[in-house]
């Protein structure tokens, strides 16, 4: 409603007008769309559900990114053109800026899954080193309750003199 007011609004306009405001309306989309990827990137917090919203936002920002140098690069088509020059290298420089931002949101939500799955690692790390320290102090104990709790009195061949200790080994 907003864009059809605007337009309607405004006297008839040449080509080079409706191009240069459709380029600007496009360029303030994606900008609009960058910014909330920004957000819901500040917003991840649990970390269970961190890991998919951050592969989440790292999709949508590449998807930003290919549009976005897309659209330069037809943007570059048009800066030939005579009269729409400077306003296409203006809009080309703005795409190209919220390009190198969803790149670099997406970078940030790699290194932040790559950080996040390391600090996993070295929790189930953690968790290893205890369960160990564990099995190595219960490990004499069990050995020495299932050796002493056998009923040697069923081994005929421990009836020798030192058949004990060449059983044991």
């Amino acid at each position: 409603e907003k864009i059809a007011k605007e337009w309607s609004a405004t006297a008839p306009l040449s080509a080079l007008d409706v191009v240069d405001k459709i380029l600007k309306r496009v360029t303030e989309s994606f900008a609009y769309g960058v910014e909330l990827l920004q957000e819901e990137y500040d917003e991840a917090e649990n970390r269970f559900e961190m890991v998919e919203k951050l592969t989440n936002i790292q999709k949508r920002a590449h998807v930003f990114t290919r549009c976005l140098k897309t659209g330069a690069n037809e943007i570059k088509e048009l800066s030939k053109v005579k009269n729409f020059g400077p306003r296409a290298e203006a809009v080309g420089d703005q795409f190209d800026s919220i390009a190198s931002t969803t790149d670099e949101i997406a970078e940030n939500a790699v290194s932040t899954m790559n950080m996040q799955m390391a600090l996993d690692g070295f929790r189930s790390g953690k968790n290893m080193k205890i369960f160990t320290l564990v099995a190595v102090f219960c490990q004499p104990i069990t050995v020495a309750t299932g050796w002493y709790g056998m009923n040697w009195t069923n081994f005929p061949e421990l009836q020798h003199e030192n058949a004990y200790f060449i059983f044991a080994g």
